[in-house]
């Protein structure tokens, strides 16, 4: 049956100025054929389909953990490490810490421990992101921490009517953390200290797209090697095949979103675009290049 495919890609045109990037054939070639079309600013993935409906990801995150039923209200606390760099505090996520199980587990603890009293809960979905639970709502703004990081913090804190009571729960967490044990290790083996929680939640779009999200973090963090194994996963696992099935003419149009980055753009590939052999845009590699 002949259809349409579309694939969301948060972090498919990262910022590495002067590092080299790999040859796509595939994608070098559908950039070079199809139509390109690029947004006036780089998109986050939760302006994407600004229209359609969307839900909280840390409520669905509570409801995939089985807990959602256990608390009113739901956020991300992921941890982070706080340092000052510049003219103000930044913040590091797990991608950057190496955070060990036994370390999720007890730092989460000793912040259930001291939030007893707000009847606040601490989950660890994985090492690197932690849920927290509150049993009575406060209405609060956040920043993503992907939006967040190497920037300074003071801009991005918990906003809104409960600005107050999260800003307060966010300084606790840091006390709490600073002298745990566990980051007396972290500190004798060189590692980054886990110094606070990053409260967050983000309103993003229910898509009717695929979406890949491989490419998010290796992007942010700048890891230029992590971004090249993972786009080369991402045409030899999705997308060339994909290509493959729209040049047998099994697909109608195929089409590529790349959210966030330095740009953010559609590539659309529709089927007058097989026989326009005389197109020669620049690849994406070309492009991503030309950007830096």
């Amino acid at each position: 049956m002949i259809r349409q495919v579309r694939w969301v890609v948060p972090g498919l045109l990262p910022y590495f100025s002067g590092k080299e990037i790999p040859v796509l054939p595939t994608l070098d070639w559908a950039w070079g054929r199809g139509r390109v079309r690029r947004f006036s600013v780089p998109l986050p993935l939760s302006d994407w389909q600004p229209d359609g409906p969307r839900y909280s990801q840390a409520e669905r995150s509570a409801v995939l953990a089985g807990v959602r039923d256990q608390a009113r209200q739901w956020l991300f606390a992921d941890p982070v490490h706080l340092s000052i760099e510049g003219l103000g505090v930044v913040a590091q996520g797990s991608y950057a810490l190496d955070i060990r199980c036994d370390e999720a587990e007890g730092f989460c603890r000793a912040l259930n421990e001291q939030f007893v009293s707000e009847d606040l809960h601490f989950y660890p979905l994985a090492t690197g992101q932690w849920l927290v639970g509150a049993s009575q709502p406060v209405a609060v703004e956040t920043t993503p921490l992907l939006v967040q990081v190497g920037k300074p913090i003071d801009g991005d804190l918990p906003r809104g009517e409960g600005r107050d009571i999260w800003l307060s729960r966010f300084n606790l967490s840091q006390m709490v953390l600073h002298e745990h044990p566990l980051n007396q290790v972290r500190e004798a083996e060189g590692k980054r200290v886990v110094n606070g929680v990053w409260f967050w939640d983000e309103q993003v779009p229910t898509l009717n797209d695929d979406l890949w999200l491989g490419l998010r973090e290796p992007a942010v963090y700048g890891d230029h090697p992590a971004w090249c194994a993972a786009v080369q996963q991402f045409e030899r696992e999705i997308w060339a095949p994909l290509l493959a099935d729209w040049r047998a003419g099994k697909l109608e149009a195929l089409t590529l979103v790349a959210l966030e980055g330095q740009s953010s753009v559609t590539l659309e590939l529709r089927p007058f675009h097989r026989w326009c052999f005389w197109r020669g845009g620049k690849s994406l590699k070309e492009a991503m290049e030309s950007m830096s």
